[in-house]
């Protein structure tokens, strides 16, 4: 379907890969005009980079090909400044990124161009990056707008591109809770902004943890992130696993769940070479049960939210497969 923010408008709207090559148009039109208004302010524009999420491959895909929503990549300006602590850093984005949505939606009210390609007053019921744009035939679509930062999203280090875009023909969610089950096994967040991870007197501490914390980057190279959380947790210790060589991290252009979870078994193996944990098999079969409860829990939050039964077995046997392939893999 065409997104759940206007479901009255874009509910009967069937995601194929040409309806959301339509959307994705209307939605970069919409942009544009907005870095115009931007500029006009004495405002940096926006940067448009690329559709993520399946709907990436919208241009190879097949006819028959349906996609459960449109994610479009955009990096908001944030001015560099040396010797900046991680949390002061993060502080900076988050700000600008409020005052860029906020701007967002002040422009969809008051510019009359943009309602050829966007419906303001229905994007602008909830945060404006979930756009609701316009296509031929009066259909309506709905754009979310994945917001990331230069320091996440360059040619040198695409670590945003990479990392919000699926296997192609697979599920995001797929993907991302094996990137999640890795990250919470050691007490690290592998998301929008790299890789990370709070600590109190230089010690990693859960992410939810809120108070007296640090906030520490550990890579923001989708290459050889992998090789990165090993270096980070054996430290002098670091003997590296064969696996881990040739799996450090993911190939932006060829993005796949058997690379990273052969990844996180170098990972593993490197750890116990180091001498850092006993049992590379019991590391391996904690981050596989953790990433089995992620899969389900997935799937359950989407039959809360209205999956049919028929949708809910499809996804039930694909994650089944998943978690076998990665099984298998692991073993």
């Amino acid at each position: 379907m065409g997104g759940l923010k206007a479901p009255l408008l874009t509910g009967n709207v069937e995601l194929t890969p040409s309806i959301a090559k339509l959307a994705i148009d209307s939605y970069l039109k919409t942009i544009s005009l907005w870095n115009t208004s931007l500029v006009k302010k004495g405002l940096q524009p926006v940067s448009p980079i690329s559709p993520v999420g399946s709907s990436a491959y919208c241009k190879s895909d097949s006819p028959e090909t349906r996609y459960g929503d449109v994610d479009y990549l955009v990096s908001f300006p944030v001015e560099h400044i040396d010797g900046l602590s991680q949390d002061q850093i993060r502080k900076n984005e988050n700000e600008i990124k409020r005052k860029y949505e906020k701007d967002l939606m002040v422009f969809l009210n008051q510019s009359t161009e943009v309602d050829k390609y966007a419906n303001a007053d229905a994007t602008n019921k909830g945060s404006p990056l979930l756009t609701i744009v316009k296509i031929p035939n009066n259909m309506h679509v709905q754009v979310d707008t994945i917001v990331t930062f230069p320091r996440y999203s360059s040619k040198e280090k695409p670590w945003m591109p990479a990392r919000w875009t699926p296997e192609r023909g697979l599920k995001g969610y797929t993907i991302g809770h094996l990137y999640t089950s890795l990250g919470n096994y050691f007490n690290m967040t592998i998301g929008d902004r790299g890789v990370t991870a709070k600590t109190i007197d230089e010690k990693r501490v859960s992410s939810r943890i809120r108070k007296n914390t640090k906030l520490k980057t550990i890579s923001t190279n989708i290459s050889t992130f992998l090789k990165d959380i090993a270096k980070e947790i054996a430290g002098e210790k670091y003997i590296e696993n064969n696996i881990l060589t040739n799996h450090s991290g993911m190939n932006p252009s060829n993005i796949t769940i058997y690379d990273l979870a052969m990844g996180i078994k170098g990972v593993a193996y490197t750890l116990e070479d180091s001498g850092i944990s006993k049992s590379a098999s019991s590391t391996l079969s904690d981050i596989l049960d953790l990433y089995e409860k992620g899969l389900q829990k997935s799937i359950e939050g989407k039959l809360s939210r209205g999956l049919s039964n028929k949708d809910y077995a499809k996804l039930s046997a694909l994650n089944k497969e998943v978690l076998e392939a990665v099984k298998i893999i692991f073993n």
